[in-house]
């Protein structure tokens, strides 16, 4: 039987400053992680969470390689995983066990700030499909 499980797992991290220095987001199929690799790096390293929060996909896919479907497709998805944690990291967006990011932890030392964050796929498609204008 196939794996039902369709939630991701977000971890992002910043620096002392409010600015992302790495973040992860992976599928969970049964219990193992399959990885996308932190595709936004490039564009979003140093940023601050301020700047994240409001930027558009298509100034994002401007800067990094939206060639094909599937980049548009990832970027978009990435983007808003991100946005979606760091908003429910905020108090900006509900962060319950029905809404699309659950914070399931964050954590604070002299380095900065660790955020991890399930994501329910089937929400955060819908906001994906809602932004098709923005690709």
């Amino acid at each position: 039987m196939p794996c039902q499980d369709i939630t991701e797992s977000l971890i992002i991290e910043l620096d002392t400053d409010s600015r992302v220095v790495d973040y992860c987001l992976e599928k969970m199929s049964c219990g193992g992680a399959v990885g996308y690799g932190p595709l936004l790096i490039p564009w979003l390293c140093g940023r601050k969470v301020e700047d994240i929060l409001t930027v558009a996909v298509n100034d994002v896919m401007q800067q990094i390689d939206a060639s094909n479907d599937l980049n548009a497709f990832l970027i978009t998805k990435h983007l808003i995983a991100l946005q979606s944690g760091l908003a429910a990291m905020l108090g900006r967006k509900p962060s319950g066990n029905k809404d699309a990011c659950q914070i399931v932890s964050i954590e604070s030392g002299p380095n900065g700030t660790k955020v991890q964050a399930k994501l329910k796929v089937d929400l955060l498609v819908q906001e994906i499909e809602a932004c098709q204008s923005c690709c």
